[in-house]
């Protein structure tokens, strides 16, 4: 294991769950529970994602062209978060991403170089917004 200068750790490490005990009448309520139906997910051609990062992360996902809201985010715009406070911001699979307009200079960000998503720093105050695209990747690429 190794520390970065970040102060989280990393390393090789797989876990596997093999049961799962409720602690109260929710937790039991809830393994018995039915699954949820995957949520319907639109395939568009292409689509802008704002975020709005501060004290919060809000994000919105709209198709290009129609500017149809896209429902529910998380399917279109998921997200992760490092032990550094950086955001990564990733278009679906099969999408590739560009910026449209940020307060971040291209070459500060990392927007497309891991996988197709852009990282950015949380700022301590105020609120940074950015709007990437996320196009459809040509098919056999």
């Amino acid at each position: 294991m190794k520390q970065w200068h970040t102060g989280y750790q990393r390393a090789a490490v797989v876990l596997q769950v093999e049961t799962v005990q409720p602690i109260d009448a929710a937790g039991q309520a809830a393994l018995l529970a039915p699954e949820s139906p995957k949520p319907l997910v639109r395939d568009v051609g292409a689509y802008d994602i704002t975020v709005l990062a501060g004290r919060s992360l809000r994000k919105e996902a709209r198709e290009l062209g129609s500017n149809k809201l896209l429902t529910p985010v998380d399917e279109y715009a998921p997200h992760w978060v490092t032990g550094g406070e950086v955001v990564y911001v990733n278009c679906r699979e099969g999408y590739d991403v560009h910026f449209v307009d940020s307060p971040i200079a291209e070459d500060h960000a990392l927007c497309g170089v891991v996988g197709n998503s852009c990282g950015f720093g949380i700022p301590e105050h105020g609120i940074l917004r950015l709007t990437m695209r996320c196009t459809r990747t040509p098919s056999g690429q």
